[in-house]
C-alpha cells in the first residue's frame, strides 16, 4: 500500500485510501508519515501509531479539506491508537466524527482551523477513552450554539491545548461541550493545563448531565493569539448543568470582560434540584474581571468554595462576587450545605462579596475580605435563608466613612455570627433584620 505522502492530492483518492485502510488489518501498524524529528514533545502513546504530516513536506495544505487525513487515520485505527499530527495548519470544512474508542490525538505544533458552518467545529466525539493533547485550535465565526469540540463519551482527557476564537456576537458558542443523553450516564472527564483566549460571547466549557468532571490548571486570559494587546471577553467560563460531581481547582481567570460586554459568570452551576450534586471550587484566581457575577450557583448542594483569590472586580455590572440562588425561582434557586472557607477577597467595587438567597446550611469562615463600598455578606435580600454561620472572618473596608454593616441578614432562622473582626464598617457591624433574637446568635465579634 502506498503511504499517504505519495498519494495524489485528490479527495476521491483520500476517501478510497480511508476505505482500504478499514479493510486491511496490516495497515494498523503503519505510519502515514514519519513524525517530525524536532517535535520536542514526549507523549505516552497508545499503540498503534499513525502520523499525519511531517512538518516539512506537509503543512496541512492538502487539496480538498484538511480533515481528510484525520478521517483516514481514524479508519486505520478500528481498535484505537494514537494519531500524531505534525506541525502545520489544517483547515476543516466539516467536523471529524470519532466513534472509535481509545483514540488519542496529539499535535505539537499543529494548528487546526474549524469550519464556521457546522454545529461542531472540529471534533464530534462519541468514542469512550478519548484523549486530545497539545493541539492549537482556532475557530471561525460560528453558527449559533456552536461547539469547537463536542464530546458525548466517558473517560475523556483534554490537556495542554490552546483554544482561540474570533468575535462570536450573540451566537453563544463554547470551546468544549461535554454532554450526555441522561443524568449520570457519562463519567470521567479531565480538562487540565489548557489555555483559553475567548472573544466576545464565548463560553470556555459547557457540561450537561455528566459525572466526575475535573477542571484543573487551565488559564483564560486577555492575551489573544491574534491580538496580544486586546481585551478578551467571555459569556461564561465554566457553565455546568446537572453535573453530579465536579472539581474546579487551580485555574486562572485573567483580565476578562469590559463594561459593554461583562462576563456573566466565571463559574455558573445549577443542578436542577438533583440532591446528589457536589461541587468543589478551590485554589483558583480571579483577577480584573468586569463581570455580573464571578461565581453563580443555583440549586447547588454539598459545595465547597475554598482557598481562592478574588482580585480586582470592575464595573457597576457586578451584583456579587459569589451569588447563591438569587433568582428566587425554586427549585433552581435554593442551594444547601455550602462552605465558603479561607478565600482572599480584594474587591473595590460596589457589590457584596457573598450574597445568599433561599436554602439552608451555609458556613462562611476564615476568609479575608478587603472591600470597597458595600456590605460584605448579605443574606435574604430576595428570599430568606436558614442556618447561616459567619465565623472568624476578617472584614476591612477601604472606605473609612462607610455607613453600612459588614454582615446583613434579612429573615430566616438559626443564624450564628461569631468571632469576626471588622474595620471601618458601621457599628455594630452585624445587622439582623426581621429575625427574632431567639433565631440568631451574634457573639465575640470585634469592631476595630
Amino acid at each position: 500500500m502506498l503511504p499517504l505522502r505519495s498519494l495524489p492530492h485528490r479527495p476521491s483518492v483520500l476517501f478510497l485510501g480511508a476505505a482500504l485502510l478499514c479493510l486491511l488489518p496490516a495497515a494498523r501498524g503503519q505510519q502515514f508519515l514519519a513524525p517530525h524529528p524536532k517535535s520536542g514533545v514526549k507523549f505516552i502513546e497508545r499503540s498503534p501509531l499513525v502520523t499525519i504530516g511531517d512538518g516539512v513536506h506537509s503543512q496541512g495544505r492538502f487539496q480538498g479539506s484538511d480533515e481528510l487525513p484525520f478521517l483516514a487515520a481514524i479508519a486505520a485505527l478500528p481498535d484505537g491508537g494514537t494519531i500524531l499530527v505534525g506541525q502545520g495548519e489544517y483547515s476543516f470544512a466539516t467536523p471529524v466524527q470519532i466513534a472509535v474508542p481509545h483514540i488519542s490525538i496529539q499535535g505539537p505544533g499543529a494548528v487546526l482551523h474549524s469550519s464556521g458552518d457546522a454545529s461542531v467545529g472540529l471534533f464530534d466525539v462519541t468514542g469512550d477513552h478519548f484523549r486530545m493533547e497539545a493541539l492549537e485550535l482556532h475557530d471561525q465565526l460560528p453558527a449559533a450554539g456552536h461547539a469547537l469540540v463536542r464530546v458525548n463519551a466517558s473517560n475523556v482527557h483534554i490537556r495542554a491545548c490552546t483554544f482561540d476564537a474570533g468575535d462570536a456576537a450573540a451566537n453563544t458558542p463554547a470551546f468544549i461541550e461535554l454532554t450526555a443523553d441522561g443524568f449520570g450516564q457519562q463519567a470521567g472527564f479531565w480538562v487540565d493545563a489548557n489555555s483559553f483566549h475567548p472573544a466576545r460571547g464565548w463560553t470556555l466549557l459547557r457540561a450537561h448531565h455528566v459525572f466526575g468532571l475535573h477542571l484543573t490548571s487551565n488559564v483564560a486570559s486577555a492575551e489573544s493569539l491574534e491580538n496580544s494587546g486586546g481585551l478578551a471577553h467571555m459569556a461564561y467560563g465554566f457553565r455546568l448543568e446537572n453535573v453530579e460531581y465536579a472539581e474546579i481547582r487551580g485555574n486562572d481567570f485573567l483580565t476578562l470582560g469590559d463594561m459593554t460586554d461583562p462576563v456573566q459568570a466565571a463559574i455558573w452551576a445549577t443542578n436542577g434540584g438533583e440532591e446528589s450534586h457536589h461541587l468543589v471550587i478551590a485554589q483558583n484566581a480571579f483577577h480584573t474581571l468586569t463581570a455580573v457575577r464571578i461565581v453563580h450557583l443555583l440549586g447547588a448542594h454539598y459545595d465547597l468554595i475554598a482557598g481562592n483569590t478574588f482580585g480586582r472586580n470592575l464595573g457597576t455590572a457586578l451584583l456579587a462576587t459569589i451569588d447563591i440562588g438569587s433568582t428566587g425561582t425554586p427549585p433552581y434557586s435554593d442551594s444547601n450545605n455550602l462552605t465558603i472557607e479561607g478565600n482572599d477577597f480584594h474587591n473595590p467595587g460596589n457589590a457584596p462579596v457573598v450574597r445568599i438567597n433561599g436554602g439552608t446550611g451555609f458556613v462562611i469562615t476564615g476568609n479575608h475580605l478587603s472591600l470597597g463600598n458595600m456590605v460584605a455578606v448579605i443574606v435574604g435580600d430576595i428570599a430568606p435563608a436558614n442556618d447561616v454561620s459567619v465565623l472568624a472572618n476578617h472584614f476591612a473596608s477601604k472606605n473609612p466613612n462607610l455607613n453600612l454593616p459588614a454582615v446583613a441578614i434579612v429573615g430566616g432562622a438559626r443564624h450564628v455570627i461569631q468571632s469576626n473582626t471588622t474595620r471601618d464598617y458601621l457599628r455594630p457591624s452585624v445587622q439582623v433584620l426581621g429575625v427574632v433574637p431567639a433565631n440568631y446568635v451574634a457573639i465575640n465579634n470585634v469592631d476595630m
